[in-house]
């Protein structure tokens, strides 16, 4: 262990920090900016399931959600009164790579200009225009992210897993090589914030040609010097050891507390300067921008996601930022409530739902190493948690219930929580559900939906109308009808067909407009014909048919199909009734002109002539004989 003391040195460039922009009560404002074209990124029109409190229905929408609740949860940390422009896209990326983030500007101090705390050094232009009060690049955006659109197409297949990015609000996923989006999107935005060095790693100078503020508390501990101190090679040198350290004063101090509540490391004791990620690691272009991937508890600014990566919390980056100059909230960090959109159930029914609570300062954020006993729980731990409706004869407060919260109070690790709405029986019309959190130190978000509760809903109505049930084909085309219409909804043209062979699975078409038309084998068929209205309540109709198309039912020599296609009566093997079976016909529909014709008579006529014919017959053959 080092037992290096924080020096005076650092102690006083702090508390300059601190002296030249004191903690105010500002609100900050993130915006981010839609950097896609039409249908790619964030435009994806890619139909999406909502997953986990968000609740977009398109893989586009989902990922500005995740975007735009990383930027809120930033903005319950930092406290400026200058809005930060973030411009955002998806694009194809190197394998392996799940974003990365860069500056659009930087901002250089030069005397006698003081309103930046250090001469000579180069401020992200966030951090700057924060300083001055005003945006000094109004017509730019303030740093740019880009995240990997073909992540999962990439690192989770080499690792010989299918799993799309985690587009969730939940602070966890279940597999190592998922991205959590989230996650991402809160490391590249605090890497635009500040977190960032702009050292050429090929040679060791400036690429700006003077250092960063972030630099100025970067020091190697091998000879004691911070990275503006040194020349290009020891600075080179300084990436390829173990002994590079973050030595900001919150940081320390953090890091001291951590390390105070367990076995754990985050650097050295008792100075609490904090590991940083060198070129001995892994991957050397991210070395001194990152901490150390060894720290434990993990941290979202390790250079590598890992699954047990806070999502919830950013960790020591907060103390980190507030060393380059950025303020934060004089009562502790502020509790996020994810959005929950109005919705409509029917009476009777429930409405069910998920939302996430982040707090960054929430001491659950550290339930993998802190005692979590019920004789080590800490007063950071608790959270009020309350739900009411404006409307309790719709929904009494006592109907709403959130998973991990007990009479108002919240003691759950979890930041997913399941919402479930249970109106009052029979009852119907509008009201507002309010979901308030409140922390230990008096912070608290609100967020409030509609919940309309209509009457019942009547399923809608749909029935076959061609062929009639038990109906037999004798084409090799089949073709079927139906009608269907719903009170609410009115007729509804879009039908689900199905179709299974006798003793068989069933398969579908969806979403028919119109006759259906199916090439069936000869066989026996069930056939369904399903409709859903705009409530999802869904109706069926089923008949039996058969098909008997290549078949021959007169036996005539011509299939089914085949008679009917040129007219002649499948059931009977003489449609023309010429003597000659219909397969041997010419002219199966046209009498032939010696067909032997016999008028109508009466039964002793018939007898007559057939004895007259007789007669004739004998005659002749005793002519012949006489011949």
């Amino acid at each position: 262990m080092n037992n290096k003391l924080i020096s005076p040195t650092l102690f006083a460039i702090t508390l300059l920090l601190v002296l030249l922009y004191p903690i105010s009560g500002l609100a900050t404002t993130i915006t981010i900016i839609n950097n896609d074209g039409p249908n790619e990124g964030l435009n994806d029109p890619t139909p999406m399931t909502p997953i986990d409190g968000n609740d977009g229905t398109t893989l586009g929408e989902q990922r500005m959600i995740v975007l735009q609740f990383a930027a809120d949860f930033l903005e319950t940390i930092i406290n400026s009164n200058i809005e930060i422009k973030i411009e955002a896209s998806f694009d194809p990326l190197t394998p392996g790579f799940i974003g990365m983030a860069n500056m659009v500007s930087w901002e250089l101090e030069n005397y006698p200009n003081t309103t930046l705390p250090f001469h000579s050094t180069y401020y992200p232009q966030a951090l700057a225009n924060h300083f001055y009060g005003y945006d000094r690049q109004p017509q730019k955006n303030d740093m740019a992210i880009q995240l990997n659109s073909n992540y999962a197409n990439n690192l989770c297949d080499q690792l010989g897993f299918l799993a799309d990015p985690y587009l969730g609000l939940n602070n966890k996923t279940t597999l190592n090589c998922q991205q959590h989006v989230l996650g991402t999107v809160l490391h590249e935005i605090i890497h635009g914030l500040g977190f960032y060095e702009t050292l050429n790693k090929a040679t060791g100078a400036w690429s700006l040609n003077n250092p960063d503020i972030y630099s100025t508390q970067l020091e190697d501990h091998s000879n004691m010097l911070l990275w503006p101190n040194m020349n290009n090679t020891q600075r080179i040198a300084s990436l390829s050891q173990n002994n590079l350290h973050w030595i900001g004063l919150n940081a320390a101090v953090q890091s001291l507390f951590l390390q105070s509540h367990g076995a754990i490391t985050t650097g050295h004791w008792p100075a609490g300067h904090i590991s940083m990620h060198t070129s001995n690691e892994d991957n050397p272009s991210s070395a001194g921008s990152h901490f150390a991937k060894y720290l434990y508890p993990n941290e979202i600014m390790e250079h590598t996601q890992d699954l047990d990566d806070p999502k919830n919390t950013i960790g020591l980056a907060k103390q980190v930022l507030q060393d380059i100059g950025w303020p934060v909230f004089f009562n502790g960090d502020k509790p996020l409530l994810s959005k929950i959109n109005d919705a409509e159930i029917f009476a009777n029914t429930s409405y069910h739902t998920d939302f996430s609570i982040f707090d960054n300062d929430n001491a659950l954020h550290y339930e993998k190493f802190y005692n979590w006993s019920s004789t080590g729980r800490g007063p950071h731990l608790i959270m009020g948690v309350s739900a009411n409706s404006s409307d309790q004869s719709i929904v009494a407060d006592s109907d709403i219930l959130i998973s991990g919260v007990t009479n108002g109070l919240s003691d759950s690790p979890d930041t997913l929580r399941q919402l479930i709405i249970t109106p009052q029986a029979n009852a119907t019309g509008m009201t507002t559900i309010t979901i308030e959190v409140l922390d230990v130190d008096g912070n608290s978000d609100l967020m409030t939906f509609m919940l309309i509760v209509n009457a019942s809903n009547t399923p809608p109505v749909v029935s076959i109308t061609n062929p009639s049930n038990g109906h037999i084909f004798l084409t090799t085309t089949q073709p079927f009808s139906a009608t269907a219409n719903d009170i609410e909804d009115g007729n509804l043209s879009n039908i689900d067909w199905g179709v299974r062979a006798a003793g068989g699975n069933w398969q579908y078409d969806y979403g028919v407009s119109g006759t259906w038309t199916k090439n069936l084998a000869d066989g026996s068929y069930d056939i369904s014909a399903c409709v859903s209205d705009s409530n999802n309540a869904t109706a069926c109709d089923q008949i039996s048919v058969s098909v008997s198309a290549t078949a021959d039912a007169d036996n005539d020599g011509i299939s089914n199909a085949d008679e009917v296609a040129q007219g002649t009566d499948p059931f009977n093997n003489d449609s023309d009734n010429d003597g000659l079976l219909d397969g041997e016909d010419p002219d199966p529909l046209t009498p032939t002109n010696d067909a032997l014709t016999v008028p109508a008579m009466s039964g002793l006529g018939f007898i007559v002539l057939c004895l007259s014919m007789l007669g004739l017959g004998v005659a002749r053959r005793r002519t012949n004989e006489t011949d």
